[in-house]
């Protein structure tokens, strides 16, 4: 609207008139498409407000001119129907907040906003897709900004029925995601497409990215000079190409970085400060496209690029990082950056460059890892590789700068680096390098290799591939200087994954040169002579180890022991250990006996041996005790240094283990056995043994419940179970109180209890345990059965003595002897009265005065008291079983005699009691 003012301006006393013409722009709610095509050729409208969804069904035009403008949807949608769309002209910025986008209707390839000629800034806040969608959000010659973001995730989607190149999400002259997360899903076409622009700039700053694509078109293509792309400020980057398309390498692939064919004007790409991953199904993950292309991994950044070359036949066209075409790229990874390229298949390098004077620096203590499983079977000579220096290579350079630069080249089925040309490698002091092929050529080919390591921590230099080289060069100006560092080699007939060095040397300087490193030029280790060396097509290992050995454990020693074993190891790669190898590490300790008195030891480490039935055991040193004598409890093992090398060369240990103590693992000795034999009838078991020892018993290799302690004396006492046979067999062990060991492989006589006697001799270590002693149960002299009654039946009294023989005895008198002959002695049969006889109902009727008299078997009367008398013995009896009552009967076996005085009347009872002895056979 435009409205009229009147303006009056006076000077002294003169004045003047003048008309002015003044715009006042406004904002203007729309609810269809016609009043959002209203909104938009009105020039006075900055700010258009949606209050419902807009479907545009024809084109639309906006001019941003003289004004910015704002398009606030409040959460409406506004939608393109068949490929209709805004068209942009002007220089100004357009701001989309808090709005839908999409499509309806068949509208594949075309945008939603279209600015192709136009200089404008496009910016979104809040800006998301429909699933659905099937059109472009904006094209323009000017900025796509996406601006704080921060509130949640915005999706974004393109969802085309065509697959091709033009068929963008975005495409514009520069692209920035700042402070904001944006998730991008694409079906078919790319997310961000630039081509014939210069000076792009693709910049996710302090932001999340995660753009999935299952298209064949390239996710970001950016075509132009001097392009740019930027990952800064603790971004996070997801970006997967899924495609399985192999459609050719200019329209395919994941990320391309595309200048042109004119000099000096590649792409630069910078990972500043954050974190991000590639990944691409069937092409290269990331191409760059023009000569001088660089890329830099700065302060702190990861990147991880993976590929799958999942179609054979690509003839090696799709490394996981391509420099296609022309040379002069920089590849730099700087300031405690870590970069890991996996490439899980297929016939192309993990990173292919070509022409001349390309770079590949690590820098700033950061990590470089390749990682190629290649295609097994391959023996071509340029496929499969880590790193491929391509066509015409000149003056390619691969260099480690600073102390803890790390690379490490693996190659499953093709070379560490090959080089159509020349190539250089350079490893300044402290740093890493690690190139391992298993190629059937080389690991290492150039026409003219030059290396210079000049005092390096590490590094290996191998191929896996039995009988084939490591170098193979054919120009005799290749070089080769190595100074200030400890040397092992490996023949290429043998397997270096399981044999140790050819020749390791001590600290020296090193120059090679001419084919293949044949030449010898000088050296300071008189040990590495043309009769050790030919050339490095003759050696399949080289490697160079400056690192600090370390001293991680020490076998715990036991007092079963007559050596001490050690271990040491070596860092290599990524700080990560080896077993040291034969004579390469040298320890020196001593031994401090209990009573402060010390052996000093010294030994070097083996390649492989045997460790109390572990075999091939590698990296120990063994040390032998002094006399050949165990060790002794308590003593303590102390390593005091350990080294690398001899003399002024010498590497000292960066670690040692902490001193260890002996530690106790024998039984207490065997118990002592007081009973020479044993019969089923004993009780008591008695010996001697360790003091203040558990003693236990097995009684046919069964624990038994009842336990004892030998007491301070030595001696001790322990009940026997009742019920034993002959032929039973009784163990005794003894147990000390040591506590249940915390090791790896304690003897089965070590229990949550203590050390106990094994059941058999048991070897442990240097040390045999010897069995629990066990006793043989002989058999026993005892009673089988005794009369249980003896009656005398009903007698009338008499006026004479009365002399009276049982009338009935229930039961048998049987003597049981099944004793071992070698223990078996006479025995003996005794017998006396017990309690006396009593009238069963008047006490006050005593048989005090009758008398007892047994009649034994060979004719002897003996007069039976209240004290035990011998009536019988073994000597007149014959076999195992003995019955006495047998032989009873008319002048034979018991008699009572009562007198007249004490014949009384009444029913009498009483007993009798029977005893058997063992008659000791020196009675």
């Amino acid at each position: 609207m435009d409205r009229l003012f009147k303006n009056i301006v006076c000077f002294s006393t003169i004045c003047f008139f003048f008309m002015i013409n003044t715009t006042v722009f406004a904002d203007v709610h729309v609810n269809n498409k016609q009043e959002l095509k209203t909104a938009f050729a009105d020039q006075s409208v900055t700010k258009i407000i949606l209050d419902d969804d807009i479907t545009i069904n024809e084109y639309l035009t906006v001019k941003l001119i003289n004004k910015d403008l704002i398009i606030d949807g409040k959460g409406h949608r506004l939608l393109s129907d068949r490929g209709y769309s805004i068209n942009l002209s002007g220089n100004k910025q357009m701001i989309i907040s808090d709005i839908i986008l999409g499509s309806v209707g068949n509208a594949s390839g075309y945008y939603l906003f279209n600015g192709k000629s136009s200089q404008v800034n496009f910016s979104l806040e809040d800006v998301t897709t429909t699933k659905n969608n099937n059109v472009g959000l904006a094209i323009t010659d000017g900025k796509i900004q996406i601006l704080n973001n921060n509130k949640h995730s915005t999706e974004w989607y393109l969802d085309s029925n065509t697959d091709r190149s033009s068929n963008s999400l975005l495409s514009s002259g520069s692209f920035l995601l700042l402070n904001s997360d944006l998730s991008v899903n694409v079906n078919k076409g790319s997310f961000f497409y630039s081509s014939g622009r210069n000076n792009v700039e693709f910049e996710v700053n302090n932001s999340k990215l995660n753009n999935v694509s299952q298209s064949s078109i390239t996710n970001i293509y950016i075509e132009g000079i001097a392009t740019k792309m930027k990952f800064l400020n603790n971004s996070n980057i997801n970006i997967r190409n899924e495609s399985s398309s192999t459609a050719g390498i200019d329209s395919s692939g994941m990320i391309w970085g595309i200048g042109n064919s004119y000099e000096n004007t590649g792409m630069t790409f910078t990972i500043d400060s954050s974190e991000v991953d590639f990944y691409s199904k069937g092409m290269s993950a990331l191409v760059f496209k023009g000569r001088s292309s660089s890329f830099y991994l700065n302060n702190n950044s990861d990147l991880f690029i993976e590929s799958d070359e999942i179609k054979d036949g690509a003839s090696g066209k799709y490394p996981s990082i391509r420099y296609g075409f022309y040379g002069g790229a920089t590849f730099k990874i700087d300031n405690n950056s870590e970069m890991y390229i996996k490439k899980n298949r297929g016939q192309s390098a993990g990173i292919r460059m070509v022409d001349d004077d390309n770079k590949v620096l690590v820098a700033g203590g950061s990590r470089f890892k390749v990682y190629n499983a290649g295609s097994p079977g391959d023996t071509r000579w340029n496929y499969s590789q880590a790193i491929e220096y391509g066509d015409g290579a000149k003056k390619n350079l691969f260099e480690l700068q600073d102390k803890g630069s790390t690379v490490d080249l693996d190659a499953q089925n093709g070379g560490a680096i090959t080089s159509r040309g020349d190539a250089k490698i350079i490893m300044h002091p402290e740093t890493t390098f690690s190139a391992v092929g298993h190629a059937a050529y080389t690991t290492f080919s150039a026409t003219e290799l030059t290396m210079i390591l000049d005092s390096p921590r590490y590094f290996d230099f191998s191929n896996t591939y039995v009988g084939k080289s490591i170098v193979e060069t054919n120009s005799a100006t290749s070089e080769m200087n190595l100074t200030n560092s400890l040397l092992s080699i490996w023949d290429k007939n043998n397997d270096i994954m399981t044999t140790t060095p050819l020749k390791s040397f001590n600290k020296l300087n090193l120059r090679l040169n001419g084919v293949n490193f044949s030449n010898i030029v000088s050296t300071t280790n008189s040990d590495f002579n043309s009769t050790i060396y030919k050339s490095m097509n003759n050696l399949s290992r080289i490697n160079a180890n400056n690192s600090k050995p370390v001293i991680d454990h020490i076998i715990q020693p036991t007092n079963a022991d007559k050596f001490i074993f050690v271990h040491a190891s070596v860092p290599q790669k990524y700080d990560e250990l080896r077993d040291a190898f034969e004579d390469e590490v040298t320890v020196e300790g001593r031994i401090i006996l209990p009573n402060d008195d010390e052996f000093i030891f010294k030994g070097k480490t083996a390649s492989s041996m045997e460790i109390y039935g572990k075999k091939d055991q590698k990296g120990y040193a063994k040390i032998s005790v002094p006399k050949s004598d165990f060790l002794v409890k308590g003593s303590k093992i102390v390593i005091d240094r350990a080294y690398r090398g001899e003399e002024e060369t010498k590497i000292e240990a960066i670690k040692i283990a902490p001193p260890v103590e002996v530690i106790n693992v024998i039984p207490p000795k065997l118990a002592e056995i007081n009973n020479k034999f044993i019969q089923s009838s004993d009780e008591i078991l008695s010996g001697t043994g360790t003091p203040q020892a558990t003693v236990l018993l097995k009684v046919n290799n069964e624990w038994l419940n009842n336990t004892s302690i030998v007491n301070s004396e030595g001696k001790f006492t322990i009940e026997l179970p009742r019920g034993l046979k002959k032929g039973d067999i009784i163990q005794v062990f003894l147990r000390d109180q040591e506590k249940k060991l915390n090791i790896s492989d304690p003897p089965i006589t070590n229990t949550i209890d203590g050390n106990i006697n094994p059941s058999e001799d048991l070897k442990y270590h240097d040390a045999i345990f010897s069995g629990a002693p066990k006793l043989k149960v002989g058999g026993s002299l005892s009673f089988q059965s005794v009369p249980a009654e003896i009656n005398f039946g009903t007698i009338k009294t008499s006026g004479k003595l009365l002399e009276l023989s049982p009338l009935y005895v229930s039961g048998n008198l049987v003597i049981h002897d099944d004793r071992d002959e070698q223990v078996k002695s006479e025995w003996r049969l005794l017998l006396k009265t017990g309690q006396q006889f009593v009238d069963n109902t008047d006490s006050s009727k005593v048989l005090s005065k009758s008398s007892w008299l047994y009649k034994n078997k060979i004719g002897n009367n003996i007069l039976i008291t209240d004290q035990f008398s011998i009536i019988e013995s073994s000597l007149n009896f014959q076999g195992a079983i003995s019955n006495i009552s047998d032989t009873w009967g008319e002048n034979k076996g018991l008699e009572l005699r009562i007198p007249v005085e004490n014949q009384l009347v009444g029913e009498y009872e009483g007993t009798l009691e029977w005893q058997l002895e063992s008659v000791p056979s020196n009675d």
